[in-house]
C-alpha cells in the first residue's frame, strides 16, 4: 500500500485517524500511542512483511536502549547549572 493509493486515502487513513481520536478521549496516553504503533506496523506490513519484522526488531532494540539511557540520567536537582 502506498500513500497515494485509494485504499490508503479512503479506508486506512480515515479509520486510523478516527480510532486515534476516539482512543485519545480515554484517560491516559497509552492507548493512542499503541494504536498508532500498531497501525504503522500494519501499514508497513501490507507492503512487505519481512521488513516489518526488521522494523519490530529495531523498535525493540531502540526502546531497550532508551530505558537503559534513562536509568543513567542524573536527577535534575543534583545537576550543575550552567
Amino acid at each position: 500500500m502506498s500513500f497515494n493509493s485509494y485504499s490508503f486515502l479512503l479506508i486506512f487513513l480515515p479509520v486510523t485517524l478516527l480510532v486515534f481520536y476516539l482512543t485519545s478521549q480515554i484517560k491516559g496516553d497509552r492507548w493512542p500511542i499503541l494504536w498508532i504503533v500498531g497501525a504503522s506496523l500494519v501499514f508497513y506490513g501490507l507492503w512487505d512483511w519481512a521488513l516489518t519484522f526488521l522494523l519490530i526488531g529495531s523498535v525493540l532494540i531502540n526502546y531497550t536502549f532508551g530505558i537503559f539511557l534513562n536509568k543513567g540520567q542524573v536527577k535534575k536537582e543534583n545537576s550543575k547549572k550552567v
